[in-house]
C-alpha cells in the first residue's frame, strides 16, 4: 500500500518504479510496432534501459530519481531537437542541488544518479548508431 508519494525508503519506491516500468514497456511495445522512426526507437530503447538499470539499482541503493529523470530528459531532448536546447543542461545541477537542500539525498546519490544516466545513454547511443 502506498500511503505517501514522498518515498523515504528506496525499497518502498519499488512498487512505484515497477508500475512506471510496466507502462513504459507497453508504450515501447506499441512504438516499435506502429512506427518505423529510428529516433523514436532509440528514445524508447534508452528509456527502457534507464528504467531497468536505475530502477534495479534503486532496490539496493538510494538514487535520486529526480536527478536521473532530469538528466535523461535533457539528453533525449538534446538528441531529438539539437544542441539549441543546451540551457536545459542547467536544470540538472539545479534539481540535484534542490534534492540536497531538501535533505532528500546525499551528494554521492545525486552525482551517481546523473552519472549512471549519462553512462547508460552513452552505451545505448553507441550500440544503436
Amino acid at each position: 500500500k502506498i500511503d505517501s508519494w514522498d518515498v523515504e525508503s528506496h525499497r518502498r519506491g519499488f512498487s512505484i518504479t515497477f508500475v512506471g516500468f510496466l507502462g513504459l514497456l507497453l508504450t515501447s511495445f506499441f512504438a516499435f510496432i506502429l512506427s518505423d522512426s529510428r529516433s523514436l526507437h532509440f528514445v524508447m530503447l534508452t528509456a527502457l534501459a534507464l528504467a531497468l538499470f536505475v530502477g534495479s539499482i534503486r532496490i539496493f541503493y538510494k538514487l535520486s530519481a529526480h536527478t536521473a529523470l532530469a538528466t535523461a530528459s535533457v539528453l533525449l531532448i538534446t538528441y531529438l531537437f539539437g544542441f539549441k536546447f543546451w540551457p536545459l543542461f542547467l536544470s540538472i545541477p539545479a534539481i540535484g542541488w534542490a534534492r540536497l537542500k531538501l535533505g532528500k539525498h546525499t551528494l554521492a546519490q545525486v552525482v551517481s544518479s546523473a552519472s549512471l544516466v549519462i553512462l547508460i545513454y552513452s552505451i545505448t547511443y553507441n550500440l544503436w548508431f
